[in-house]
């Protein structure tokens, strides 16, 4: 996933595995859940109140990815 904007740390966060010999295979394939990376820059970038996100994502326990600064 790639975030750009004001307020993003640069860098590779979350897990990375590398390319290794997947590379050949196509797809890259993802370690990292999408839900932790948007609830991440919502609850930073946009004034919700609480509990909006569990209103998304119910029952998500989101992890933090570090993406945000």
């Amino acid at each position: 996933m790639l975030v750009v904007g004001g307020g993003v740390q640069p860098g590779v966060h979350g897990v990375w595995k590398g390319l290794g010999h997947r590379s050949t295979e196509g797809d890259i394939p993802g370690w990292n859940d999408y839900r932790d990376v948007l609830t991440e820059v919502v609850t930073k970038r946009v004034p919700l109140h609480s509990g909006t996100m569990n209103d998304v994502f119910p029952g998500w326990k989101a992890a933090p990815v570090g993406v945000m600064a």
